[in-house]
This record gives structure tokens, C-alpha cells and sequence, in this order.
């Protein structure tokens, strides 16, 4: 069976259990989840981002810090 997906293969398949909450939320061409706990820049921080528009990722919003 091949698994297409934008997900993580290791979010399908197992059961990660996050010890910090998450937020997911809409944005235009995708999705990013952002870190329960806000950065010292008083901004939430993004953990990763769900999207097949590789623009998304060069876009510095959604930068990891």
C-alpha cells in the first residue's frame, strides 16, 4: 500500500501523544500548528506547516521561530 500525503508518516501512523497542546489554524493555500506556549516575542510560535504550495514555505510568517 503506498500512503500519499502531506502529513508526517509518523503522525499517521503512530499515536503521538504532544505533552503541550497545539493550535491549528487556516491560512491561505494550507494549515499551520502553531506551539501552545507563546515565544518571547509575544507571537505564537509555528511548528510546522501543511501545504502543497511550496511558496508557503519560503514565506518568512511561517518561519519556525
Amino acid at each position: 500500500m503506498v500512503l500519499y500525503s502531506i502529513i508526517d508518516i509518523a503522525d499517521v501512523l503512530y499515536d503521538n501523544n504532544y505533552s503541550e497542546k497545539t493550535n491549528v489554524r487556516k491560512v491561505d493555500g494550507g494549515f499551520v500548528e502553531l506551539q501552545g506556549s507563546i515565544a518571547a516575542s509575544g507571537k505564537e510560535k509555528v511548528r510546522r506547516l501543511y501545504s502543497t504550495n511550496p511558496a508557503l514555505y519560503l514565506d518568512k510568517r511561517y518561519y519556525p521561530y
